[in-house]
């Protein structure tokens, strides 16, 4: 594996190194989180064309219904350059940044599974060419390999690619291309790739459509799932990106109320919380009424389990009563288990809640402990009962 998963990555190194401080909603011109619906939550709410209805998919967080896959045949997304507000998709010589996150299903054959986000017709034919994001092609027709490129107004074509790094089938990945001044950057899973120089030149401007997951032509389609896509019109830091991936399209520690938006905060002593929803790791979120749930194990030195008010101290007191033996006697033989303690048919339906089973165990612990205080003044009255008899043996012996 060339890298780590991107979720467990951001868990155990990005959320504690990175912090909400930039308002990432300024100089953003279209946002699709594709969270269920195709809209562009940007301000500028652009009109999305769908093609042939890509299906919903979970998300790189197992959030059901959070992104969009597409079977790369006949699948696409488009924004029609004649649409309002349109026009804020071309650059010029302005700088910008364009992301999003991806898992590409099937490897890239002789072009197709190449296609990303693009406003590019072919390279074939210069002048009617803006820009195009590849989820492959960098190495060559049946490459894995990310690349962005940009057509210039003076017919020049620039591409800058991953740095050796394939994109993993099956495996989420982030992508970022930013313009700033003369440099092209491309950033994958918040790491640097590469940069290219372009001059200062306008990007040129060919009133084309911007198209996601097909090529223009329509002959090349991508196989693949895509979410939260992002087109800035100005450059993003690398802290910005790294921001964005790990807590989504935000203005700084508030929250952008956007449906994407993260919603996990930090305070002056860099602890980290979430402030609100539920949250769900390695499953898609079916556990309701309760606040955390995971698919596999937890690793943890200790556990605390707190909000027991009738701790099971009150088997001790004088106005307990104890069942009698023949009583759990006759329950176990009937129920093939002890009395309150659940059963394993249930235990595999509901689960075991840890709590309430310790506080179950201990008070078989205690009747038990009071089982055996009973059962050891029987059997000291029993020893009284047997002395006293030998003693009266012993005398008749004597006698005779």
């Amino acid at each position: 594996m060339k890298k780590l998963s991107v979720t467990l990555f951001f868990l155990l190194s990005g959320f504690l190194a990175i912090s909400q401080t930039h308002d990432l909603t300024q100089g953003l011109v279209a946002y699709l989180p594709l969270d269920g619906s195709i809209l562009d939550q940007s301000s500028l709410s652009h009109q999305v064309i769908v093609h042939y209805g890509p299906t919903h998919a979970p998300d790189r967080n197992a959030v059901a219904n959070n992104a969009l896959e597409f079977n790369g045949t006949v699948q696409a997304l488009e924004i029609d350059y004649a649409s309002t507000n349109a026009n804020a998709l071309e650059f010029g010589n302005a700088d910008f940044a364009i992301g999003f996150w991806v898992k590409k299903l099937s490897s890239t054959s002789n072009w197709d599974n190449t296609a990303a986000i693009s406003k590019w017709n072919s390279g074939a034919y210069a002048g009617t060419n803006e820009w195009s994001f590849g989820i492959g092609g960098g190495g060559g027709a049946n490459s894995d390999q990310p690349q962005f490129t940009v057509a210039m107004a003076d017919n020049n074509n620039y591409s800058v690619k991953s740095f050796n790094n394939d994109i993993v089938i099956g495996q989420w990945t982030h992508l970022m291309a930013v313009r700033e001044g003369s440099d092209l950057s491309l950033y994958m899973d918040g790491v640097l790739q590469n940069t290219t120089n372009i001059g200062t030149g306008a990007v040129n401007d060919a009133q084309r459509d911007l198209l996601i997951a097909r090529s223009f032509s329509g002959s090349y389609f991508s196989h693949a799932v895509f979410d939260d896509i992002v087109i800035y019109n100005k450059a993003l830091s690398a802290s910005e990106i790294a921001e964005l991936m790990v807590y989504g399209v935000t203005t700084g520690g508030q929250g952008s109320g956007l449906p994407s938006s993260g919603l996990w905060s930090s305070d002056t002593n860099s602890n980290i919380f979430y402030k609100s929803g539920k949250v769900s790791v390695g499953v898609e979120y079916n556990n309701s009424g309760y606040e955390f749930a995971v698919k596999g194990k937890i690793l943890a030195e200790g556990v605390k389990v707190q909000g027991f008010a009738n701790w099971p101290d009150y088997v001790f007191a004088s106005s307990f009563k104890l069942r009698p033996l023949a009583e759990v006697a006759s329950f176990i033989k009937a129920n093939q288990h002890l009395p309150e303690v659940p059963s394993a048919k249930e235990i595999e339906t509901a689960g075991l809640d840890l709590g309430a089973m310790d506080a179950v165990l201990l008070k078989k612990v205690e009747e038990l402990t009071l089982y055996t205080i009973d059962q050891e003044k029987r059997i000291e009255k029993q020893n009284e009962l047997i002395n006293d008899l030998l003693k009266r043996l012993d005398k008749l012996e004597k006698k005779d």
